[in-house]
């Protein structure tokens, strides 16, 4: 029995062995795909004049983000799963911990904002370029960077576990709910407006009636779709105890890191790039 016991421990260590090392190859990978196709899109805004546009700014800063992401945080989810590091108190999960706030705000607030711009284009059409000037959207995203460095420093304040989780809950209204609230409210507005525009102008072509009627659905359904799968996953495995245990912080591995990062950030980028277009058809219909 004692035998049968120490076989099935064996086992489960040394799965346990090739599992996080897999993650931390998978991590590398990732790492390095992320650099690499996020350092394209900054090299094309920045070679190219007519890509150097407000809107595109902000997807430029979604790429640091993103840069940021493999070149830090992919490095220590690798380190994590080689070490076994598991204490909230480890430096490795600590700065883990760090890396995930900074990056989530940033992202988050950087929809939100490509949001509030687009939103501004169909509402204040003739007035959009006097409202949003580059000056104001470089300070808009530098104010959105200092405020996710500052507000992700507060993890080195907490020191227990039982501290942890109001902080992962206000996190959570702060970087979803709320940013939630003001991108739908803003693309509501941007599809009944467009929806008034082309009922206007169906009488002279039904047929585009109908092709932009199911280009605007496909975008709105794109941005919500591409939210809720970008930060869904991300308050389910919020890094609390509250939410998940160890067994299924190592079994979502792929969700919270590595590629499945990756992918969020990439639907983030192309909720950005459909929003971008929407508003941009919208504001063309309108007027």
């Amino acid at each position: 029995m004692q035998n049968s016991s120490r076989l099935c421990w064996k086992m489960d260590l040394s799965f346990e062995s090739i599992s996080s090392t897999i993650l931390a190859l998978l991590n590398i990978i990732s790492g390095v795909l992320a650099v690499s196709s996020n350092l394209l899109v900054l090299t094309a805004i920045s070679k190219f004049s007519a890509l150097r546009t407000v809107s595109n700014f902000f997807i430029a800063s979604l790429a640091v983000a993103d840069i940021s992401v493999g070149v830090l945080m992919n490095p220590v989810y690798a380190s994590i799963f080689i070490v076994n590091a598991t204490e909230n108190n480890h430096p490795l999960r600590v700065t883990e911990h760090w890396l995930w706030l900074q990056t989530t705000v940033v992202s988050t607030f950087t929809l939100t904002a490509v949001s509030i711009e687009r939103h501004i284009a169909v509402t204040k059409c003739f007035r959009y370029t006097e409202i949003v000037t580059l000056n104001r959207c470089i300070y808009g995203i530098a104010s959105i960077w200092i405020f996710s460095i500052l507000y992700a420093s507060q993890r080195f304040l907490f020191h227990g576990d039982e501290d942890l989780p109001s902080l992962w809950i206000c996190t959570t209204i702060l970087t979803v709910f709320l940013p939630f609230f003001v991108i739908s409210y803003c693309y509501v507005y941007i599809f009944k407006a467009a929806r008034s525009q082309c009922i206007r102008i169906a009488a002279d072509n039904s047929l585009c009636k109908e092709v932009l009627k199911n280009k605007k659905a496909a975008y709105a359904l794109c941005i919500v779709i591409g939210l809720l799968l970008c930060y869904g996953s991300r308050v389910s495995h919020c890094p609390c105890g509250i939410f998940r245990s160890r067994i299924l912080w190592k079994d979502s591995a792929l969700t919270t890191c590595g590629f499945g990062r990756h992918f969020c950030h990439s639907l983030a980028r192309f909720s950005i790039r459909g929003s971008i277009q929407f508003g941009r058809k919208s504001s063309e219909w309108l007027f």
